[in-house]
């Protein structure tokens, strides 16, 4: 039978959530934030304020399947079973806790993660189910010309060149783990790991591959960019198109995962989350 702790105690929890109607992950004043939501059913349970922890601060319309999420308990008089069910309770329909995991006392989910799996998700048909407008890019252009731009990112490649805003010169240059576009049916998605991205980058990056495909790009300004010999920070993919899809916690291509997923069960296997045994070393 599971049981309750009343010691302190490090929690995770996998989340996803539709990004539609969030100013982002992270507080900002009073705006609706996927923090502050989470923060306040905390509240709401333990009647104190418990500060919640990103593996990623994703933007205002930008979704996550499997965003993971860290927090201190003090104590705690229910199994972590029932304190994610009663959590759920308290949250709203946009947000869904799939997994919540004691862990080590070093654990942070920001700072211990390994990499970052993001998914930039399209669809070319015309008459494309409206509930998907939420989650995909609907473009009236060729998948297969899309695709040639973006099998150009090469391991290493400059993020600057598809950020407007650069404060850690760090990651100028950084190494991407898993970088593919898989095919399902109507729909592409653009799977890209790395263990940290710039702000925007992901977006710039998809939104002037999508440039270059409808012809207001040249193929050889996209390489240039890669190369970090010229900045492309015009054309930007609207945010609903883009998921944090996992978080990596070991040295592993957790992309690898999605893209199998996608092959197997299409837009299902898209919008299966990982689970802990997918993300970190279980003793």
């Amino acid at each position: 039978m599971p049981r309750s702790f009343s010691f302190k105690m490090d929690i995770a929890a996998i989340i996803s959530y539709d990004g539609t109607n969030f100013h982002g992950f992270q507080l900002q004043n009073q705006s609706r934030t996927v923090q502050l939501v989470i923060e306040k059913g905390l509240e709401k349970i333990f009647k104190e304020r418990i500060c919640v922890v990103p593996a990623g601060r994703t933007d205002a319309g930008v979704h996550a399947i499997g965003q993971v999420i860290s927090f201190r308990l003090e104590k705690c008089p229910f199994s972590i079973e029932k304190l994610q069910n009663i959590l759920n309770y308290h949250l709203p329909d946009d947000i869904r806790i799939s997994e919540m995991k004691i862990m080590s006392g070093d654990f942070n989910s920001r700072f211990s993660a390994k990499s970052r799996v993001y998914v930039y998700a399209v669809s070319a048909k015309k008459d494309m189910c409206a509930h998907l407008n939420r989650y995909f890019w609907n473009l009236d252009i060729s998948l297969e010309q899309l695709k040639v731009p973006l099998n150009l990112i090469p391991e290493r490649f400059c993020f600057r060149s598809f950020s407007r805003v650069s404060r850690d010169r760090k990651l100028n240059f950084g190494t991407v783990t898993f970088s593919k576009c898989i095919f399902s049916d109507d729909f592409l998605y653009f799977i890209i790991e790395a263990p940290s991205f710039l702000w925007h980058t992901v977006r710039f990056l998809f939104g002037e591959a999508v440039a270059v495909a409808i012809g207001k790009r040249t193929l050889e300004d996209y390489k240039e960019a890669l190369e970090g010999k010229k900045r492309l920070v015009l054309y930007k993919a609207p945010p609903k198109g883009l998921h944090l899809w996992g978080v990596s916690y070991f040295e592993q291509a957790l992309g690898a995962l999605c893209e199998k997923n996608i092959i197997k069960d299409g837009l299902c296997g898209f919008f299966k989350p990982p689970s802990f045994i997918d993300i970190v070393k279980c003793p």
